[in-house]
């Protein structure tokens, strides 16, 4: 009906299930519900984190800097650039963004980008959601596709667990979807992150429905 109501040919109903919800997860599929998405969520302690080790060759680390629009935009073209081929990524422009992206926190000294040979190719987003927690969240991390697997991202990383330690937070953590393309499950636990659980993310199409003889709703 609401598919009708917008001229829609058909609407995807998503539905999560948690990892314990195993009778849920039947109810899904036995409806037609088909598993789109795993999301997992990571987690590592910093009681005993290593020193963090130099970066490499040619890459620097650095916090980006609030004030400077100029650095806050090259900001927002990494991480657009970087999840334009993730599934369900909604591109938005840089002012768009810019009103929304400090919705999950803005302890800059926590954001950080990331250089090689004076180019910015890296950036990283932590969040305040998780602080009553007592953990530090990356809530986004991108790596423009011609820098990948050249220790940038785990560079990010490691220098937002050094922050995250330095301000006391026992831990650090971070989600992630499986099915991005850049399979990044590997950097994670390369940098000591561990999975802790997961979300299944079901979802069915629905047609709209003829409404032909349908009667008045007031």
């Amino acid at each position: 009906e609401r598919a009708a109501e917008l001229s829609l040919p058909a609407l995807t109903v998503r539905c999560a299930a948690f990892e314990p919800e195993r009778d849920w997860a039947r109810i899904l599929r036995d409806a037609g519900f088909t598993l789109a998405k795993r999301y997992v969520r990571m987690h590592r302690s910093l009681a005993d984190l290593p020193a963090e080790p130099p970066p490499p060759p040619g890459v620097t680390v650095r916090p980006v800097d609030p004030d400077d629009d100029l650095d806050l935009r090259e900001f927002h073209r990494i991480f657009d650039t970087a999840f334009r081929d993730t599934p369900d990524y909604e591109p938005l422009g840089y002012a768009e963004w810019r009103k929304k992206v400090t919705r999950h926190g803005t302890c800059w000294d926590e954001w950080f980008v990331a250089e090689v040979d004076g180019v910015v190719v890296g950036a990283l987003q932590s969040s305040d959601q998780a602080l009553d927690q007592d953990e530090g969240f990356v809530r986004s991390l991108s790596v423009l596709p011609g820098f990948r697997r050249r220790g940038v991202g785990a560079a990010l990383l490691r220098r937002a667990f050094t922050r995250y330690a330095e301000k006391g937070r026992a831990s650090a953590g971070l989600g992630v979807d499986l099915t991005n393309p850049t399979t990044p499950l590997s950097l994670y636990r390369s940098v000591g992150l561990r999975e802790t659980r997961w979300t299944d993310m079901y979802e069915l199409v629905v047609p709209a429905a003829s409404t032909s003889g349908a009667p008045a709703v007031g």
